[in-house]
């Protein structure tokens, strides 16, 4: 799919190609600064927009992935044969993806394949990789042409969300999958007890940059996947594997790396891979477990389901 496929937050038509951005039919401009493109619209901003602005604009731990590789590999290894076996056209985006490293995975696994990168700040996106298509925009609106993607994910974002405004960014980004497309949601995990107990605790704000951080449990998420009429493939609660450049950004970085590292061995031990992808098939594996949730659903190729 071509680059320039884009269309209007205000009203989902497409908007015509410039050398320096793009156009609305009413003339609304929409620029390319730096090969970002700011789909941002002043007549949609509300106190929601400004609040996350306000908190990713200044996040202190920037060019780091919290992740290592290998949790990405692992994922892709799950959606690429599924998009493929779905015939879906061989584009993702991440959505609330600040410095795109889903999308970045994404693109350099299947160099074939476009990956998008969608924020609020243009702070992270100019750290994220040139090779993806990058776009400032506030997911609740329209922000690329229905049925052109073959996988939205909402990495570690959706939370961030109030219920109305999950609702209304995953059925914007439902409308952009095409038949047979996948939507994945990586959260924090409300029913990690652990999660609960360490967010209470004064040390915790040394982790957490936004004192509204929220957690999902996994029935809020497949609720609102089941209301999209999404098919669930896959679920799963995950432990992953921090990156140490990420963990030696906070002062008592051993006990945590400690901590995760302990948690992601339990889930290599315990949890196979041929089990983990197959947890979607006979229901919810080690949902309790997990820091983390997994969930990856299918849009049906037709109204009466796949």
């Amino acid at each position: 799919m071509s680059a320039a496929a884009l269309v209007s937050p205000m009203t989902g038509h497409p908007l015509m190609g410039l050398p320096t951005g793009f156009q609305a039919e009413d003339g609304t401009l929409y620029p390319t600064t730096n090969g970002i493109t700011d789909l941002l619209d002043v007549r949609l901003a509300d106190a929601a927009m400004q609040a996350e602005l306000d908190v990713f604009e200044t996040i202190p731990i920037e060019k780091v992935c919290y992740f290592r590789s290998v949790l990405f590999q692992r994922i892709l290894g799950l959606v690429l044969p599924l998009m493929r076996a779905a015939g879906v056209p061989p584009a993702c985006v991440e959505i609330g993806g600040g410095e795109g490293y889903l999308a970045g995975a994404f693109h350099h696994a299947a160099p074939d394949h476009t990956g998008y990168v969608c924020d609020l700040s243009i702070r992270a996106l100019g750290n994220a990789d040139p090779a993806l298509v990058r776009l400032r925009a506030d997911v609740r609106f329209p922000y690329l042409p229905p049925n052109s993607l073959g996988l939205a994910a909402f990495w570690v974002s959706l939370h961030h969300f109030s219920s109305d405004d999950a609702r209304r960014s995953l059925d914007v980004a439902v409308s952009s999958l095409a038949p047979g497309g996948l939507l994945l949601a990586f959260e924090p995990n409300d029913d990690f007890l652990p999660r609960h107990q360490f967010s209470r605790m004064r040390i915790s704000r040394q982790v957490y940059f936004d004192d509204e951080e929220k957690s999902l449990n996994w029935r809020t998420i497949d609720a609102l996947a089941r209301a999209a009429e999404l098919r669930l493939r896959h679920c799963v609660g995950v432990n992953p594997p921090y990156s140490l450049p990420f963990l030696r950004h906070f002062r008592l970085w051993p006990l945590f790396l400690i901590a995760t590292e302990t948690l992601y061995r339990f889930d290599r031990l315990f949890k196979h891979d041929s089990r983990w992808w197959r947890a979607g098939e006979s229901g919810p594996l080690g949902l309790g477990t997990g820091s983390y949730l997994l969930g990856v659903w299918q849009k049906p190729f037709s109204g009466t389901g796949l």
